[in-house]
């Protein structure tokens, strides 16, 4: 099971680092001048608070499918270390798939919901939810692939391509 990221992966994982990492350094930006002008003026901004909330969608499921494949998530691994390798693939293998079932649940549902909300929109700045909803299923189409990516062969660096004849 390859654990190379090909160029498109590559492409993505950048693409996901840029896109949370802005709306990361937004949402702290926004949080701490609605914070700075609490403190001085007495005053919050919704509007603000409505792209705080709206980033932080993002921020939690951008690099969803990234952070699954680098075994960044959290896990209870102490039984799965004790175990033999074998057991540890065997494990590992039965994980992707439940994850793989739910993302594909979630998935559907959240495509779901994202296509509905193209007609609803938030109180204070009127953004339209699509755009909001769009970070879930954009995370959960990451996830999907990242597991389907780490069962497809690859080949290996050291492999020649054979030449037709």
């Amino acid at each position: 099971m390859g654990q190379h990221p090909g160029t498109f992966t590559k492409f993505m994982d950048k693409l996901m680092d840029v896109i949370g990492g802005s709306m990361f350094f937004l949402m702290v930006a926004l949080t701490g001048f609605n914070v700075i002008s609490f403190w001085t003026t007495g005053r919050r901004y919704g509007q603000l608070e409505e792209l705080v909330v709206s980033c932080l969608v993002w921020v939690s499921y951008i690099s969803l499918g990234q952070h699954y494949r680098d075994k960044e998530c959290i896990r209870a691994d102490f039984l799965l270390t004790a175990m033999p390798p074998k057991g540890q693939r065997i494990v590992e293998c039965l994980t992707d798939l439940a994850t793989m079932v739910i993302a594909a649940v979630i998935l559907f549902f959240g495509i779901q919901l994202m296509l509905r909300s193209t007609n609803k929109y938030t109180g204070v700045l009127k953004l339209c939810y699509f755009w909001i909803d769009l970070g879930l299923v954009m995370g959960f189409i990451s996830l999907v692939y990242n597991i389907i990516w780490k069962y497809i062969p690859k080949k290996s660096p050291h492999e020649k391509e054979e030449k037709p004849v």
